[in-house]
């Protein structure tokens, strides 16, 4: 209710914010999933440090850009 009050000067804008969601239909989202997941994405996968099993296709090539330890505490990256 702040955040509706705050930011729509209407503390009840949650109820405006369910009714959108709730006319979102299977057909847009296969919609919009044809038009933006195409074989041109990107898959980021952010992972603890040293646990590069659990990225989201950890069989598929990935780079890995976690800094070395001894590379960040000279502030560099390799």
């Amino acid at each position: 209710m702040a955040r509706g009050q705050t930011y729509f000067d209407d503390p009840l804008h949650y109820q405006t914010e369910l009714r959108q969601a709730a006319a979102v239909t299977p057909d847009d989202v296969q919609r919009v999933a044809r038009q933006y997941l195409t074989t041109g994405r990107v898959v980021l996968s952010m992972v603890p440090a040293g646990k590069l099993e659990l990225a989201s296709k950890p069989t598929q090539p990935y780079v890995n850009v976690t800094a070395a330890p001894e590379s960040t505490s000279r502030g560099g990256t390799r």
